[in-house]
C-alpha cells in the first residue's frame, strides 16, 4: 500500500507571484500534457461567469452608445432633474437597461431616458412605482425648516410692534 502512493506522488514546482486556484491548475494541466494524459481542468464557476457576463453585454445604466450596440430599436423617455433620482433606482431595481442623457437646448434641466423596446411593458410598473412614490413623499412630506421659521416670525411681528417705549419726563 504504501509503495503504490509513494509510485504515485508528483513534486510540482509552480513560480508564480501569487498562487491561486487558477495558477495551480493550469500547472498541473500543463504536467499532465507533457505525460500526454489529456485532461480538461473545468475553469472556476467565477471565471465562466465573468466570460458569460462579458459576451451578454453591459446590464443596467450605460451609454447610449453600448444601449444602441447591444439592441435593436430603442425608445426615449422625457424625465424632469427632480424625479431623475427616483426614476433611477426604479429602473435598477426591474434591471431594466438605460441610458440618460441631457436635452440639449432646454433652459430647466430636462433628462432623456434611453430604454430598449423589448422593455417598454416593464416601464409602465416603472413609471407607476415611481408616480406612487412621488405621491407617497409628497403626502409625508415635512414643511422645510426655513418656511417653518419664516412662520414663527411673521407671528412673531406683531409681538415686537408693541415694544414698550420708555419716555424721559423732566422732573426736579
Amino acid at each position: 500500500m504504501q509503495e503504490e502512493v509513494e509510485n504515485r506522488t508528483v513534486n510540482l514546482v509552480v513560480s508564480t507571484s501569487r498562487l491561486t486556484v487558477r495558477a495551480l491548475m493550469s500547472g498541473i494541466a500543463k504536467f499532465l500534457n507533457r505525460a500526454n494524459h489529456r485532461v480538461q481542468i473545468r475553469k472556476d464557476a467565477r471565471y465562466q461567469q465573468k466570460v458569460r457576463r462579458k459576451q451578454e453585454g453591459p446590464r443596467g445604466k450605460q451609454t447610449v452608445r453600448q444601449l444602441v450596440r447591444n439592441s435593436n430599436g430603442l425608445k426615449q423617455l422625457p424625465v424632469q432633474d427632480e424625479h431623475l433620482k427616483e426614476f433611477e433606482r426604479v429602473l435598477k431595481k426591474y434591471g431594466v437597461d438605460f441610458a440618460i442623457t441631457r436635452e440639449a437646448g432646454s433652459a430647466a434641466p430636462r433628462y432623456l431616458v434611453f430604454f430598449k423596446a423589448k422593455d417598454e411593458s416593464l416601464l409602465s410598473s416603472v413609471l407607476a412605482e415611481c408616480t406612487q412614490r412621488q405621491l407617497d413623499k409628497s403626502k409625508d412630506r415635512k414643511p422645510s425648516v426655513l418656511k417653518r421659521l419664516e412662520k414663527m416670525k411673521a407671528m412673531l411681528k406683531p409681538a415686537q410692534q408693541k415694544i414698550r417705549q420708555k419716555e424721559k419726563d423732566l422732573s426736579l
